[in-house]
């Protein structure tokens, strides 16, 4: 994949508009729709944005399930269940 294309995916990862992510990648303001559809349309640039979002993915899920994981039983810690009848 060439240098540019790989920009474009890195900027479409920001916020998955390919319009900007084809401008802020270099094409002109003119066709950087056309180019974008084009770009989004192409297997090898679609396979990089798929590993992107998987690697992630899977990054987030690291980073914040063994928090979530903590954050609730530190909350159950300092506020236990109440009890019927008491």
């Amino acid at each position: 994949m060439t240098p540019r294309r790989n920009v474009f995916v890195a900027e479409f990862m920001i916020d998955f508009n390919g319009t900007a992510a084809a401008r802020r990648a270099g094409y002109s303001a003119h066709s950087a729709a056309r180019y974008a559809r084009q770009l989004l349309g192409m297997p090898e640039v679609a396979r990089a944005i798929e590993e992107r979002m998987a690697a992630e993915e899977g990054a987030v899920r690291a980073h914040i399930r063994p928090r979530a994981g903590r954050a609730c039983r530190d909350r159950v810690q300092r506020h236990p269940p109440l009890r019927h009848g008491r």
